[in-house]
């Protein structure tokens, strides 16, 4: 039973000395911190692992006292630079800007190391009236512990070099589809040009027409001025105004027929400046679709 009881009061100890480690090394990391480590999720990842640093030590010392015999040892007050501790460790974990401005001048981390070193100061006094004995915390302990510390601080980093990297990913897929659909939706000559080459159409059929009609009216307009008589019989009356009749049908087509081609021949017009302002615009105008 002695034998458990030994090996639990040497675990709170080695435990007790790991967790000042760790809050002395919070402090040298605190002492170098940048910018980036004085953001609120670091602050508060130390605060709360100070704060339960301290529990850990506050357990040591209750055991410690546990093993004090004769005279009482009211005059080792631990309670309060223990408090000072827990409260510098509230203080991280509410992050205020006053506390993030004083961890980026290093402020925070010479407070912290001088808390530290108080309470050490008073565990080793009691050690000391207990066992003859002081704790040792030397400069390799404390590096090692930084290092662990700087491990942390480097996973941390690759997390977020990750969830950078895919929401950079994303936006270059996104912007990738985007540029895909303005380069397959992109203003071109064709359009313009198929409608160009309609209305030259058009205007050729219109022209055939046109001749095709002044050809058929020639020989009406002959027939009816071989028709006119001073004296004309109700047959020929008949005949030439027959004849005019078809001529005046064929006159009226001609006039129908040079007002389209004069409408379509304006309309060339307007699509040719189409595509000649297509034509003259570059690619990333044509892309986004801009006025020149």
């Amino acid at each position: 039973m002695d034998t458990e009881i030994i090996d639990r009061e040497k675990q709170i100890a080695k435990d007790s000395e790991k967790a000042l480690k760790e809050i002395r090394d919070s402090a040298v990391m605190l002492s170098v911190a940048t910018e980036y480590l004085c953001e609120d999720p670091f602050l508060k990842k130390i605060g709360a692992d100070i704060e339960k640093n301290i529990e850990v030590v506050g357990n040591h010392v209750k055991d410690l006292k546990k093993q004090f015999v004769g005279k009482p040892i009211a005059e080792v007050d631990l309670k309060k630079p223990m408090d000072r501790v827990a409260r510098f460790a509230g203080r991280l974990q509410k992050s205020s800007d006053g506390t993030r401005q004083k961890c980026t001048h290093g402020e925070l981390g010479n407070e912290l190391d001088e808390k530290v070193k108080s309470l050490m100061s008073e565990i080793n006094s009691l050690k000391e009236r207990i066992e003859g004995k002081s704790v040792s915390y030397t400069t390799a302990d404390s590096a090692l512990g930084f290092l662990g510390r700087f491990k942390f601080i480097v996973r941390s980093l690759a997390v977020t070099s990750k969830f950078t990297f895919r929401i950079s990913a994303l936006f270059v897929i996104v912007c990738l589809m985007i540029f895909l659909y303005l380069l397959i939706t992109m203003e071109t000559e064709k359009i313009p040009l198929e409608r160009v080459e309609q209305s030259r159409a058009l205007i050729l059929e219109k022209q055939a027409d046109l001749a095709r009609i002044k050809a058929e009216l020639k020989p009406f307009r002959k027939k009816i001025e071989s028709a006119r008589k001073d004296e004309m019989s109700r047959q020929e009356e008949i005949r030439l105004l027959d004849l005019s009749l078809k001529a005046h049908k064929l006159a009226e087509d001609q006039l129908n027929t040079l007002i389209e081609l004069d409408i379509e021949e304006k309309a060339l017009k307007e699509k040719l400046k189409e595509l000649e302002a297509v034509q003259r615009k570059s690619f990333l105008e044509k892309l986004l679709r801009l006025d020149p």
